[in-house]
C-alpha cells in the first residue's frame, strides 16, 4: 500500500458539512465492502510466506495451507495459554 499525500481526514472532518461526510462514510463502505469481496486462495498473506505480526510469535507462522491448519494453529497456542493460566479457562476455541 502506498501513502497518499494529503490532509489527514481527522485533522478536516470538524470543518466537513454534513454532504461531504455522507460522501467519505459511503467512499469508505465501498472500499470496505470491495475488499471483503476477494478471495483469496489460501490463509496467510498475499504472495505466501509466514505470517508475521502481534497475533504470531517472534519467529512468524505458517505458511498455511489452509484456514482449518491456521485455525488449529490459534487454537494450539490458545491451549498453552489457558495451560499457564494467561487467559480465562472458558475462551472458546477460534472457529473459522
Amino acid at each position: 500500500m502506498d501513502y497518499i499525500y494529503g490532509e489527514n481526514l481527522g485533522d478536516c472532518w470538524k470543518q466537513l458539512d454534513t454532504k461531504q461526510k455522507d460522501d467519505v462514510i459511503c467512499q469508505a463502505a465501498m472500499i470496505i465492502s470491495q475488499l471483503q469481496s476477494i478471495e483469496i486462495s489460501s490463509a496467510g498473506p498475499i504472495g505466501g510466506g509466514p505470517c508475521i505480526g502481534i497475533l504470531f510469535s517472534d519467529y512468524g507462522a505458517g505458511p498455511f495451507n489452509s484456514g482449518s491448519e491456521m485455525e488449529a494453529w490459534f487454537n494450539h497456542k490458545l491451549e498453552i495459554c489457558k495451560h499457564y493460566k494467561k487467559c480465562l479457562q472458558d475462551t472458546s476455541l477460534f472457529n473459522f
